[in-house]
């Protein structure tokens, strides 16, 4: 069952304090496919909206595990994979954990590509993080941020929840 995320976040690092939250997204999923694998999507049309402007998502070409608050996470590790590179950053509060692109590639619209780290303290994620690219300026410059999803927790709920309305209706 994929999970859909609801509200998101901007920013221009990688460490855990670039990725804040925004007014809101859609069609950018993550499903847990295993203890230590991640499946990340983007439906045919994902949208951002920030500061109240709705804009396309062109492509995803970051994911993270995300830990909001010291101490790190006890374990984090996983393998490079063309053109995905294993990232970690400790600096500052917080920690992230997951894959980037260089040069920029990535997830396009209706893609996905599954992430499987080595070792990966899955109890202490507080949250996930993307970074995506836009069609059009953001309101800040530039055309690319990272977005904070919403916690494992509160994605389980909405997918529970999608799960039960489905039900209902049935």
């Amino acid at each position: 069952m994929a999970l859909v995320a609801a509200c998101a976040g901007s920013a221009l690092g990688q460490s855990r304090s670039s990725f804040m939250f925004i007014d809101s997204f859609s069609g950018i999923t993550t499903t847990p496919v295993g203890p230590l694998t991640f499946d990340v999507a983007l439906s045919a049309a994902p949208t951002v909206t920030v500061s109240g402007t709705t804009y396309a998502v062109t492509d995803l070409f970051g994911f993270w595990a995300l830990r909001d608050a010291n101490p790190d996470f006890t374990a984090a590790s996983g393998s490079t994979f063309a053109p995905w590179n294993w990232h970690r950053n400790t600096a500052g509060v917080g920690d992230v954990a997951g894959w980037k692109t260089n040069p920029n590639t990535g997830i396009l619209p209706g893609g996905s590509q599954s992430f499987t780290c080595s070792a990966l303290s899955v109890g202490e994620i507080d949250r996930f993080g993307v970074h995506v690219r836009i069609d059009g300026t953001l309101p800040f410059g530039g055309n690319t941020f990272h977005l904070a999803l919403p916690s494992p927790g509160a994605l389980a709920l909405l997918g529970l929840a999608g799960a039960v309305a489905t039900r209902r209706r049935r």
